[in-house]
């Protein structure tokens, strides 16, 4: 309806993969319009139980995951997901590193969590904090990212219309950013390498 100020009232007529159809009436002429709006998801992820290496030990919760020494544990990377699949709209998570975190790297893989010999042939892009993006399929990385401190903190900022990622450390400033990400569903990634490490989401 017409607010007497120059502004009017439009309703929405449907809604599909974030564009909203508009409808307003001017002087008595019906007209459409189509917005796309863009929102911005944030999560505070849990780790899938189902998509990890078994040395991860699980908080109660499942936002904390430990990497322990035990007969499941062979020295090398192992990597676990999070839960929550995302494939439309933008989304941001923070991952903090709480204690011993040397070797890890962030990023996201679809499904299933790579092995520790897949790792670098897997559809994981992530970042080894201190070195380089792995990178493949036309995938680009800028930026770096160097050895984190405990309790640093990496929000990432998965765009999944534009085909990127951003994962920044809070503390640092220091950010790394992936384009040309294939079109997939993708879930937040971890790989550590030491025992004692522990990563866990945060609000």
């Amino acid at each position: 309806k017409d607010n007497g100020d120059g502004s009017y009232l439009m309703s929405c007529v449907s809604y599909s993969e974030g564009v909203f159809k508009l409808e307003m009436s001017i002087n008595g002429q019906i007209m459409d319009k189509e917005v796309k709006i863009s929102c911005v998801s944030v999560v505070c992820d849990q780790f899938d139980p189902d998509e990890r290496h078994l040395s991860f030990l699980l908080s109660h919760n499942r936002r904390k995951a430990v990497l322990e020494h035990n007969e499941h544990y062979t020295g090398r990377w192992v990597s676990a997901l999070g839960q929550m699949g995302m494939r439309h709209g933008e989304h941001t998570w923070k991952t903090k590193c709480v204690e011993s975190v040397r070797y890890c790297m962030f990023g996201v893989c679809s499904k299933p969590v790579p092995s520790q010999l897949n790792l670098h042939q897997s559809h994981a892009y992530c970042y080894f904090l201190g070195r380089c993006g792995y990178i493949r399929d036309g995938v680009q990385c800028t930026g770096h990212l160097t050895y984190p401190d405990p309790n640093d903190t990496f929000e990432h900022r998965l765009d999944c219309d534009n085909h990127t990622l951003q994962i920044r450390n809070i503390h640092s400033g220091e950010s790394c950013t992936f384009t040309n990400l294939p079109d997939k569903e993708y879930f937040a990634f971890v790989s550590m390498y030491n025992t004692g490490s522990s990563v866990e989401f945060v609000v």
